[in-house]
């Protein structure tokens, strides 16, 4: 009839019945559920420092993770979306490439053999 579980329904019949009104309820499980998923990743004070000097001598994120030269608790793509959301504040725009994913003039080549002439 609703397409939901018994044990569901009677869980906000539970809490109707307590005296509160359907919106507490909806406010309620939305502030559990933003307590749900995985959380953003944290780097420590070293790796900052070191990731912001290598930065600043125009590496890039791939160099920074690829060369290895100290352990940082993240991969690549992490990294490069932690520029481009700006976290730690980071700047996508100090990056050799300001957050472009391909220089100019760059045309994709793959999957265009039928639009050739």
């Amino acid at each position: 009839m609703i397409n939901r579980c018994a044990e569901t329904v009677y869980r906000v019949y539970r809490y109707l019945e307590t005296g509160a009104s359907i919106a507490d309820y909806q406010d309620h499980y939305m502030r559990n559920k933003q307590r749900c998923g995985r959380k953003r990743t944290q780097l420590s004070l070293a790796e900052l420092t070191y990731i912001n000097d290598k930065i600043a001598q125009g590496w890039t994120p791939d160099t920074i993770i690829g060369r290895a030269e100290r352990p940082i608790s993240c991969n690549r793509r992490t990294l490069y979306r932690m520029f481009e959301r700006g976290q730690f504040g980071f700047d996508v725009r100090s990056l050799p490439m300001r957050g472009k994913r391909h220089p100019n003039g760059y045309v994709e080549r793959r999957g265009k053999a039928g639009q050739l002439g």
